[in-house]
């Protein structure tokens, strides 16, 4: 209650508030948001904006749907102050380059307003001030890495946003083809998210590497680099996630090639926010959503992009099923009976196939570490990708793939016991 008195004060005393931060400023005076930025009160500003802005969109997703119309016209308040950052203040900000706590501030307060009230980002995309800002940044990370991580995370939450039409004769293209498009911009194309697919083969190598040396030093040193840039890969696997979801070009045009590089990731032996990552992302290729399928399909068979959506899934899951180079379970006498794929009995089929092992094993024991932090993001990730597994095949009429319904059976028996 006290979270939306908040939102409700935003909405009923804004215009005044707002021009003394620094929407609607003028008469030459410093408004409170330049000499905030200039005494380096900029990060508890932008982090107090941010804290708000979330916690409104979180009780108001409790409260139900007047509450969340009502938080996310607040958020529309506070994101006004924002622009006007980025419209009015750009010199200040500038300054903030070298103050990375404050600027860290700055884009979780960017990505939390959009993630809040979505419906902001076609005024994003239209201010050329943002998007100079956005495009600066990116070429200038090079000589401030700290940021990649936060930037990378508010490019996503840019990328997720639904298009809307307002009516504008100059209406901005979607969200997520903005994002693609300032991808494709000279310095910025050494932030693709394509580069994310290269994780797997980095690591993989390295492990190799130090298999082959039997060296305890090279352990240690590559352990030391795979902490210092988990938060990194994640964000890189959250923007492809993000763009594969969002926008239906991308996602044919990477799909097969995710699809292989990705799977292998899991089985790695990396940390179970890596692993959550990659279960994301390969959910968000075959993820399916309705309003993408429909501007996918503008002049083509409804059908047709949906079976393409199938035989992707088909191959992300022969490829954990089958191909990756794991033990066995085999099937007990008790699993008499056709199994799910075309009707064939266990006497015509081999009996060995019934789940890839060290995938469930890998998940089971990456739960009973996440009971202990109380958080379950790997777990989470891994069912929401069997849904949309399921889902893909469901939508092109087809069976689901083989095997799964043991693969559901266990999660219920086995990982939830």
């Amino acid at each position: 209650g006290l979270t939306l008195g908040v939102a409700a004060a935003l909405l009923d005393s804004s215009a005044a508030p707002m021009r003394a931060l620094g929407v609607g400023g003028g008469g030459g005076q410093p408004t409170l948001i330049e000499e905030s930025l200039s005494a380096a009160c900029a990060e508890h500003l932008f982090s107090f904006l941010a804290a708000t802005t979330e916690s409104l969109r979180r009780a108001a997703a409790l409260a139900g749907c007047g509450a969340a119309e009502e938080a996310e016209l607040a958020a529309e308040v506070v994101h006004s102050l924002f622009m006007s950052l980025l419209e009015h203040c750009r010199h200040a900000l500038d300054l903030l380059f070298d103050q990375p706590a404050a600027f860290r501030a700055l884009l979780t307060l960017c990505s939390s307003l959009h993630t809040a009230a979505p419906r902001c980002t076609n005024e994003f995309w239209r201010s050329t001030g943002a998007y100079n800002f956005i495009y600066d940044l990116g070429v200038r990370l090079a000589s401030q890495p700290d940021f990649y991580e936060p930037y990378i995370c508010m490019l996503a939450t840019l990328a997720a946003a639904p298009p809307l039409h307002d009516g504008d004769a100059s209406e901005s293209a979607p969200p997520a083809e903005q994002v693609a498009s300032l991808l494709e911009r000279g310095a910025m194309q050494q932030l693709s998210p394509v580069e994310a697919l290269n994780i797997g083969d980095y690591i993989g190598q390295q492990l190799d590497a130090i298999g082959d040396a039997q060296d305890r030093a090279l352990q240690v040193a590559f352990d030391e680099t795979r902490r210092a840039m988990l938060d990194r890969w994640t964000a890189a696997l959250l923007l492809l996630g993000s763009l594969a979801r969002n926008h239906p070009r991308l996602r044919r045009e990477w799909g097969a090639l995710a699809v292989d590089k990705l799977v292998r990731i899991p089985f790695l032996g990396v940390e179970p926010q890596l692993k959550a990552a990659s279960w994301r992302a390969l959910s968000a290729f075959i993820a399916a959503d309705d309003d993408v399928f429909r501007a996918a399909e503008l002049g083509s068979p409804r059908g047709g992009r949906a079976l393409g959506v199938a035989e992707l899934a088909s191959r992300m899951w022969e490829l954990l099923h089958e191909k990756m180079p794991v033990a066995r379970l085999a099937l007990g006498p008790a699993a008499a009976g056709p199994i799910a794929q075309g009707g064939v009995s266990d006497a015509a089929a081999p009996r060995r196939a019934a789940f890839n092992l060290e995938l469930l094993s890998g998940v089971r024991d990456d739960l009973s570490v996440e009971q202990r932090h109380r958080d379950y993001p790997q777990t989470i990730a891994f069912i929401g990708l069997l849904r949309q597994l399921i889902r893909a095949h469901s939508r092109a009429a087809a069976p689901p793939p083989p095997h799964m319904p043991r693969y559901v059976d266990w999660c219920a028996q086995q990982l939830f016991a």
